[in-house]
């Protein structure tokens, strides 16, 4: 049976010399308490190897927080807890660098934010914020710059993507790109190419492919596709958000439109 030894302190405070105590051999836990019996620390060797790999924190009598140290003795997993026992926070070393990479935040004991240094250079480059264990929203710095330049999130369609970028007149990002997800599958993507706040161009998916493409401006075109290859261009000669020339690709020709077809002819090709 594993050896347990209960230290009585009159101190709060204990040193990191406790380390250094000389345990009876195959001792696997040393629990010390103060004055009053209430509990300040724990440590544990789970392994049974001679090394206290496990500490144990406690406030007025409760665990507030548990530490897996590696044999350099530097933290490589913190669980801290709140005032009623629930876990509030968990941190990581991932790599064994000696240096947290990943920090996950609870409420009432249920994950709500995961943050993440993907590439262990010392910046924080993920946010996920949670709802029942599955992510409502992520921020990501793909790039590792320091700013989240690409941001997801989910809602009862499906899922969102918007591309930002930065500069010295948007500090805070302007999203250049939209793209939109149904059941996992795109249908919609808006990008401003000359980054001036419009999107200029709409593209319309089907099946997951690209079904047509509007070009917006004064006198807006559309490109139509047909299992993802180019098949018809639309002209609106006079901006009045009707198409009145098509442009057959097969045939290479123009030819005029009677009637005229809106743009929403055109995408209910596309549903």
């Amino acid at each position: 049976m594993p050896l347990v030894i209960f230290w009585l302190l009159g101190l709060v405070l204990i040193s990191p010399g406790v380390w250094a105590l000389e345990m009876p051999a195959g001792t696997r836990k040393v629990i010390f308490y103060d004055a009053s019996g209430k509990p300040l620390k724990a440590l544990e060797d789970e392994d049974g190897d001679s090394f206290f790999e496990t500490a144990y924190l406690f406030k007025q009598g409760r665990l507030s927080k548990k530490i897996k140290f590696d044999r350099a003795g530097r933290p490589e997993e913190i669980l801290e807890f709140d005032s009623s026992g629930s876990l509030h926070r968990l941190l990581l070393d991932r790599n064994k660098d000696g240096k947290i990479d990943k920090r996950q935040s609870y409420r009432k004991g249920k994950l709500v934010l995961v943050e993440e240094d993907r590439n262990f250079d010392g910046q924080i480059d993920l946010r996920a914020w949670m709802k029942a264990s599955r992510p409502q929203r992520i921020e990501r710095d793909d790039d590792h710059d320091g700013r989240f330049e690409v941001e997801e999130s989910w809602g009862p369609e499906g899922k969102k993507i918007l591309l930002k970028h930065f500069d010295q007149n948007h500090p805070q990002g302007q999203v250049y790109a939209q793209i939109f997800y149904r059941r996992d599958q795109i249908y919609q993507r808006l990008l401003d190419l000359d980054r001036d706040g419009f999107f200029e161009i709409e593209e319309v998916y089907r099946g997951g492919q690209r079904c047509l493409v509007v070009k917006k401006g004064p006198k807006p075109e559309a490109f139509f596709y047909q299992k993802g290859r180019l098949r018809h261009g639309f002209r609106d000669l006079d901006g009045d958000g009707k198409f009145e020339e098509e442009y057959d690709y097969s045939r290479k020709v123009w030819q005029k439109l009677t009637p005229v077809v809106s743009l929403g002819d055109l995408k209910e090709k596309c549903r």
